[in-house]
């Protein structure tokens, strides 16, 4: 399912909503996509979390990292890389995005800098 099909089922009220309601509903949208491997809708949604002019930090973070992470299941590497790099500068202590940056690298073939982001990933959040 394409953005636009999401864009005409939205209620009336989400169609003027702030660019903040906008944002968290492609991001929901986006997760579910991600649920079902639909990565392709999962791009186009995060996508349109970027558009949406959001300016809430949280809302940018996962946009960029959710994006980047969409993109690295294609086999995107080169384009998944600097939204993780943005999901970083965003929010530096929160590990997701150095865990798909080090998914970047060893897609790429980089494996000590795909080792030093495991780790940087790792210290931040030993748990997951």
């Amino acid at each position: 399912m394409s953005v636009r099909n999401w864009e005409a089922d939205m209620d009336p009220e989400t169609e003027h909503a702030a660019p903040d309601e906008i944002a968290k509903y492609f991001l929901v949208k986006g997760v579910e996509s991600e649920r079902t491997e639909d990565w392709v809708a999962a791009v186009e949604c995060y996508e349109a979390v970027l558009s949406s002019t959001t300016r809430q930090g949280l809302y940018l973070y996962f946009g960029n990292n959710n994006l980047a992470y969409s993109l690295i299941q294609l086999g995107r590497f080169d384009e998944a890389e600097p939204y993780c790099r943005t999901a970083i500068k965003i929010n530096e202590h929160q590990h997701n995005a150095h865990k798909n940056l080090g998914l970047v690298y060893m897609g790429k073939g980089l494996w000590l800098q795909a080792a030093l982001c495991f780790a940087n990933a790792y210290h931040l959040a030993p748990q997951d």
